[in-house]
């Protein structure tokens, strides 16, 4: 039996390697941010999401075969000024009470000419209306991490226009293109 078993076994392992291992990724919070851009008349203001989790489906053998999942309390948003930040918690803005939650989830990635830069694209949805965007993906790396952990490393950046999920209040003052910046660090799981 365990002449037949060994063999069984090596070939399931050596069949696995040749076809790409897929690993699971759970994002660290501690150790990412969700950041975005507007401008208040021509000077850009920063924000960020203090509360969010994630997911990435990787295939290091091929990046174009991977996925990721993201949900954002929209609560957290923090722009380092209270009342601006209530304002956008309210119906002028995200609606947070009604719509807690943002999400974003990918349909593809593609390779660019840039070494480790990818086009994925995915769904975003904000107030319950859901649209497809666009972000440059740069995987930064893979390799041991704290405490014995594999993790992963990937930076997304990207442009959105408010409009399209029909926040726009605050305009003119309040710009509708904002830009995005994610920082992410995953542990494999």
């Amino acid at each position: 039996m365990k002449k037949i078993f060994l063999p069984l076994l090596l070939l399931g392992a050596n069949y696995a390697s040749a076809f790409g291992a897929i690993e699971e990724y759970r994002v660290d919070p501690a150790h990412s941010s969700v950041g975005f851009q507007i401008l208040h008349f021509f000077t850009p203001v920063s924000g960020s999401f203090e509360r969010f989790q994630g997911s990435l489906t990787i295939d290091r053998d091929n990046l174009e075969n991977s996925s990721a999942e993201a949900v954002i309390e929209v609560s957290s948003i923090d722009t380092r000024q209270k009342m601006r930040d209530k304002d956008l918690r309210s119906t002028n803005f995200f609606h947070a009470a009604r719509y807690p939650k943002i999400t974003f989830k990918t349909t593809s990635w593609k390779k660019t000419e840039q070494e480790n830069v990818y086009t994925v694209t995915g769904d975003l949805t904000m107030l319950d209306t859901t649209r497809p965007i666009t972000l440059s993906v740069e995987a930064l790396g893979f390799g041991p991490g704290m405490q014995g952990n594999f993790i992963s490393g990937w930076k997304a950046t990207g442009k959105i226009n408010r409009d399209n999920w029909e926040i726009s209040s605050g305009k003119p003052a309040v710009g509708s293109s904002v830009a995005i910046e994610v920082l992410i660090e995953a542990i494999r799981q």
